[in-house]
């Protein structure tokens, strides 16, 4: 990390391992349109979880009742409905807020959750975030793609966003922009893919102590290369054990995490696509070339 803080992915060197051809990925990975990313598809991607969000100011009026219009709107899409305790505020706490549920107040709005069917999408919300979710499933599924979760995300939450300022009569305001990919990489253990980030990828990855039951890694930076306005993290965690030819072999999760400020000045939508770049070119750093044409590379 630089003296400013800035992210200095080129400090990881790209992977130069060889990756088992039996990498058994499903789908296809599109990136967004008009940037940098648009260029990078896999046939075969490693991904296995995407989470877009908008994080709002919150709206302390807004109850779920205001938003009852969406669960017939969304019902044949989005069948299933679930209402849980709300997440905790995503921004700062505030030292001085001290809030008592107490009889004749009002009820925290709760976090709403609307899935398919088959489980691989949802959306998820409440008064101070608008998420939408996608997980590839037991059954061989295409992962859409960025553009397309995007596309869903935004007009998903221009129907929340109209129901919210009828009811509170202020349009939501968007704060933050995040974007969470999470990846498997087959026949990887997450304490030799630490070894190769560690050395730079040098050589022949190799843990030096005995193999640990779980192995974790987090490199986090708050402000990207492509941008001053983009946290980015890095993370490998132990995925257990999966049969390869008949072997058993550890595997690992690569997650790559980015934050957008959406100041004043910014547009959230343009943000959205500017984390995009910024996972995008974490993922290539943190990757070889060998890796990706395992998983199927198209220009």
């Amino acid at each position: 990390m630089g003296q400013s803080g800035r992210a200095n992915l080129s400090g990881l060197h790209p992977w130069h391992i060889t990756v088992c051809s039996e990498l058994r990925l499903l789908g296809s990975l599109e990136r967004g349109g008009g940037h940098m990313s648009s260029s990078l598809r896999f046939e075969r991607p490693p991904v296995r979880e995407v989470t877009l969000a908008l994080m709002l100011q919150p709206m302390p009026k807004l109850q779920t009742l205001d938003l009852a219009p969406l669960r017939v709107d969304w019902r044949q899409t989005y069948p299933l409905l679930q209402e849980v305790t709300p997440l905790s505020p995503w921004g700062p706490p505030d030292r001085d807020d001290v809030e008592l549920v107490r009889s004749g107040v009002s009820w925290p709005m709760p976090l709403c959750t609307f899935s398919t069917d088959s489980g691989d999408k949802n959306i998820r919300f409440q008064q101070d975030r608008f998420l939408l979710s996608w997980t590839f499933g037991d059954e061989a599924q295409n992962y859409p793609g960025f553009d397309a979760l995007k596309s869903e995300l935004l007009e998903k939450f221009s129907q929340y966003s109209k129901l919210a300022q009828d009811a509170s009569g202020a349009a939501p305001v968007v704060r933050r922009a995040d974007i969470q990919y999470v990846n498997h990489l087959s026949g990887i253990s997450a304490q030799n893919a630490m070894a190769g980030v560690l050395n730079g990828w040098t050589g022949p990855a190799s843990f030096p102590s005995r193999t640990p039951d779980y192995c974790g890694f987090r490199v986090h930076y708050h402000e990207s290369e492509l941008s001053s306005q983009v946290a980015v993290l890095v993370g490998l965690d132990s995925a257990g054990e999966e049969s390869i030819e008949g072997e058993l072999v550890q595997s690992s999760a690569l997650s790559l995490d980015a934050e957008a400020v959406v100041d004043e000045s910014a547009n959230y939508v343009e943000m959205l696509e500017v984390a995009h770049d910024v996972l995008t070119e974490a993922f290539l750093e943190v990757t070889s070339d060998l890796m990706r044409a395992g998983w199927g590379e198209t220009s």
